[in-house]
C-alpha cells in the first residue's frame, strides 16, 4: 500500500511517496502520528487540497524502489524526487535513466591497469591481467619464454629469442614460411643462360647448356658445327649441300639443282618441266640445265623472240618499226606526224597541259609534265607532298621531311645512309664499354655485358670477388685460403700436407722431420709434435743432458 505525506518545511509543502511503514506512523512516536494526521482530511481523503497564503498545492505520487523494477546487474537507491535504479560497478547504463546495465570493457576504453608483460582479459563486471603470449607466470610476474629451446625454426635456419616472441633466420638458399625454413627455388628465377636448363637443389641450384651449347650453364654459347669439324670427321653436310649453322644445331640444303635430305643430293632434271620457251630446246647438265633458241629465234633460251628484219632500220628516226612474219610497217612515234619515212616534231607544250605547279618540257616526239620540288602527282595533277608518309627509309633510321626531299637517319647502334641501316656489332668494333674482365654480347641494336668467373658486377664494372673472405672458396679447415685475381689459391698449414683443398697430418716422427735429441722420443700431435727426454735424461726433449744419479 502507497500512500503521500505532505511535509512542511518553513512555508514549502513537500509530498513525500513513501512505503507502508513509512506512511504508517509507529504508535510510540506521537510526532509522527500527528505529521500523517495533518496529511489526512477530516473524511480521510489524500487528495484534499491545503491552502497556505492563498496559495494552492497539489499533491503528486512519487515512485519507490518497491514500485521500480531495477535490472540485473543495478541497485535502486531511494532520493527525494524518487527511487532510481544505479548501475553496479563494472557496468554503465546504455540509454536514459533507469535502462539496462551493460558490461564495460575496461580493456577496451584503457581503463584497465595491467602491469607490463600482462595481457588484459575482460570479464563480467570486471576485468583480469594475465601473462601476455611469449610469457609464463614467474611468481607474481610474468616473464619472456625462451622459444629456442625447443627449436622451432628446424634444420635450416637459426632461433633467435626475443622479448616476448622469437625469430627464424633462415640459412642462405631457404626463406621462410611461417615458422620454418624453406628451400627457396632459384629456378623459378630463371638464373641460367636462356640456352641452359636449370636444376634446383637443396639450398642451392645447378646449370647445364643444352645439346648444341658450350659453357658453364650461366653462359652458354653456340657450337658452329658446319665449321667446328671434329678430327677424324668430314664436313656434316653432302658434298653438293649447304651447311648453315642454327641455334643449338645446323641445317643441310641441298645446292639449287639438286634434290634431297641435305646429306644426300641427287641431281634434278629440270628438263622434265619443261622450263624452256616453246621455241628452244632444253639440255640438262649436272646441277643445271641450258636453253637454246631454236634457228629462226634469238635470244636466251628461257625467252625466244622471232628475228626483228626491224634492225636494219627501214624507218625514220622518229617512226617505230613493226616486224611482221615476211614483212614490216613504219609508224610515226607519238608526237610526231608524217608517213613513217619522214616525220616531224609536235610541240604539244603550246597547249599548257601541265598543271600549274610544273613545268612542260616539249622533248622530240613528245612532252614532259614534271611538278615542281615539293609538290607529287604525275605532272599534269600535283599536290605537296611528306615523303616520309611512305615509310622510305629503313625500319632503325628516322626519317625527316624537308622541302622538296627528306632525309634518313640511322638511330643509335645502327650505321648507314638511313636507307639502309645495319646493326653495329660494339663487340666487334671495340665501342662497347664492358670491362676487361667481361664478356661482350652483341644484340640488336646494342649489345650487353657479363661479369667473367670470379667477377661480380654489372659488366661494365666487374670486381674480383674475394671467394676466402665470403666463405664460397673450398680450402681444407687446415690450410690458408689466397685471393687472386679472378679466383684463389689453397696450401695447407704448416704440419699438414695436401694441395689445399684437402690437408692430412704429417707424422714428422715416421718421416723423421722432426729435431728430436737422440736420447729422446717423439709423439706425433694435430699438425706437429713433441719431444720428450728418456729416462735417466733431462731437458726439453730437444736436447737432453744424462742425468748423474750418483
Amino acid at each position: 500500500m502507497r500512500a503521500s505525506t505532505l511535509v512542511w518545511v518553513g512555508t514549502l509543502c513537500l509530498l513525500v511517496a513513501c512505503g507502508d511503514d513509512e506512511l504508517n506512523p509507529s504508535d510510540d512516536d506521537p510526532g509522527e502520528r500527528e505529521l500523517a494526521q495533518a496529511g489526512e482530511s477530516d473524511d480521510g481523503d489524500e487528495d484534499d487540497s491545503i491552502q497556505e497564503d492563498g496559495d494552492q498545492a497539489t499533491g503528486s505520487s512519487v515512485q519507490t524502489c518497491e514500485e521500480l523494477d531495477c535490472h540485473e546487474s543495478s541497485t535502486c537507491a531511494q532520493g527525494v524526487d524518487g527511487a532510481e535504479c544505479r548501475c553496479e560497478p563494472g557496468y554503465e547504463q546504455q540509454g536514459g535513466p533507469n535502462s539496462a546495465c551493460e558490461d564495460v570493457d575496461e580493456c577496451e576504453d584503457g581503463t584497465a591497469d595491467c602491469p607490463q608483460a600482462h595481457a588484459c582479459v575482460n570479464t563480467e563486471g570486471g576485468y583480469e591481467c594475465e601473462c601476455a603470449e611469449g610469457y609464463g607466470r614467474d611468481g607474481d610476474g610474468c616473464s619472456d619464454i625462451d622459444e629456442c629451446l625447443h627449436q622451432p625454426c628446424g634444420d635450416n635456419g637459426s632461433c633467435v629469442n626475443t622479448d616476448g616472441s622469437f625469430e627464424c633466420i633462415c640459412d642462405e638458399g631457404f626463406r621462410k614460411q611461417g615458422s620454418s625454413c624453406w628451400d627457396i627455388n632459384e629456378c623459378n628465377d630463371a638464373p641460367c643462360d636462356e640456352n641452359a636448363r636449370c636444376e634446383n637443389t637443396i639450398g642451392s641450384f645447378e646449370c647445364a647448356c643444352r645439346a648444341g651449347f658450350n659453357g658453364d650453364g650461366h653462359s652458354c654459347d653456340d657450337i658452329a658445327e658446319c665449321v667446328e669439324i671434329p678430327e677424324g670427321q668430314g664436313p656434316p653436310c653432302g658434298d653438293t649441300a649447304a651447311c648453315t649453322n642454327i641455334a643449338g644445331s645446323f641445317r643441310c640444303s641441298c645446292n639449287d639443282g639438286y634434290d634431297g635430305n641435305g646429306f644426300s643430293c641427287d641431281d634434278i632434271d629440270e628438263c622434265l618441266a619443261d622450263p624452256c620457251d616453246e621455241n628452244a630446246s632444253c639440255d640438262n647438265n649436272d646441277g643445271d640445265f641450258t636453253c637454246t633458241c631454236n634457228d629462226g629465234f634469238t635470244g636466251t633460251g628461257l625467252a625466244c623472240s622471232d628475228i626483228d628484219e626491224c634492225e636494219g632500220d627501214p624507218c625514220h628516226a622518229d617512226a617505230d618499226c613493226i616486224n611482221e612474219v615476211g614483212t614490216f610497217r613504219c609508224e610515226c612515234k607519238p608526237g610526231y606526224a608524217g608517213s613513217g619515212l619522214s616525220c616531224e616534231d609536235v610541240d604539244e607544250c603550246v597547249g599548257d597541259p601541265c598543271d600549274p605547279n610544273a613545268t612542260c618540257d616539249n622533248i622530240d616526239g613528245s612532252f614532259t609534265c614534271t611538278c615542281n620540288d615539293g609538290y607529287d602527282g604525275d605532272g599534269f595533277s600535283c599536290s605537296d607532298v611528306n615523303e616520309c608518309d611512305n615509310d622510305p627509309c629503313d625500319d632503325n633510321a628516322v626519317c625527316e621531311d624537308t622541302a622538296g626531299g627528306f632525309t634518313c637517319t640511322c638511330t643509335g647502334g645502327y650505321t648507314g645512309d638511313g636507307i639502309v641501316c645495319n646493326d653495329v656489332d660494339e663487340c666487334a668494333d671495340g665501342t662497347d664499354n664492358c670491362d676487361d674482365n667481361a664478356t661482350c654480347s652483341n644484340n640488336e641494336g646494342g649489345f650487353t655485358c657479363a661479369c667473367d668467373g670470379g667477377y661480380t658486377g654489372d659488366g661494365v664494372t666487374c670486381d674480383d670477388v674475394d671467394e676466402c673472405a665470403d666463405g664460397t672458396d673450398g680450402c681444407d679447415p687446415n690450410a690458408n685460403c689466397s685471393n687472386t685475381e679472378g679466383g684463389y689459391s689453397c696450401t695447407c698449414n704448416g704440419g699438414y700436407d695436401g694441395d689445399g683443398q684437402s690437408c692430412a697430418d704429417v707424422d714428422e716422427c715416421a718421416d723423421g722431420t722432426d729435431n728430436c735429441a737422440d736420447s729422446a722420443s717423439c709423439s706425433n700431435t694435430e699438425g706437429s709434435f713433441t719431444c720428450a727426454c728418456d729416462g735417466g735424461y733431462t731437458g726439453d726433449g730437444v736436447t737432453c743432458d744424462d742425468v748423474d744419479e750418483c
